[in-house]
């Protein structure tokens, strides 16, 4: 006997079989018993349409999570994307200064404003301190190439400087300084 039948039962009702029979002690006749009958056909039909109505919904959330999960990851790629796309525009300008101010490719890399001005002026303080490249110079030039003498410090810096090797430049002058 199920819940729904216990609750019938205690209303007077008996079940003989699949008929409800009436009670006639509690007042209760046999067409009350075959409402009763229809009402059970109706919870049974009710508990599964709650059971394929709560499927549904179940079903529903999951796309709507699988859907929220796509449009982040869509969102994610595109945030990415525009990151990416800045970082490519003010290399380009970086870039694009260093060549007008007639720096190296490799003076690029020490410049690193974030807007046109201040990339402007380091630039140009870089060009100040970095003499312009005319063309490739090797080492040794007012040394005798016959005694293989060793060209100096400046020697070197400058070749290097005129060869668009900026960082070897560099890296001789903070040598020449620090005495490293």
């Amino acid at each position: 006997m199920n819940t729904f039948e216990r609750v019938l039962g205690t209303h007077g009702c008996r079940f003989s079989g699949d008929e409800p029979v009436g009670d006639p002690e509690a007042g209760v006749s046999a067409d009350v018993g075959s409402v009763t009958r229809t009402q059970i056909d109706y919870q049974t039909l009710y508990q599964k349409t709650a059971g394929e109505l709560a499927e549904a919904r179940t079903q529903e959330e999951a796309r709507r999570n699988a859907d929220q999960m796509h449009i982040h990851e869509a969102s994610d790629r595109a945030e990415r994307a525009e990151k990416r796309a800045a970082e490519l525009e003010l290399e380009a300008m970086r870039r694009r200064i260093a060549a007008s101010q007639g720096l190296a490719a490799d003076a690029v890399e020490f410049l690193s404003g974030t807007d046109e001005e201040s990339i402007t002026q380091q630039a140009s303080k870089l060009a100040a301190i970095i003499p312009q490249v005319t063309g490739p110079v090797s080492a040794g030039t007012t040394t005798s190439p016959a005694s293989r003498q060793e060209p100096s410090v400046e020697e070197r810096i400058s070749a290097a400087q005129q060869g668009g090797r900026i960082h070897e430049a560099i890296s001789l002058k903070r040598q020449m300084v620090f005495g490293g």
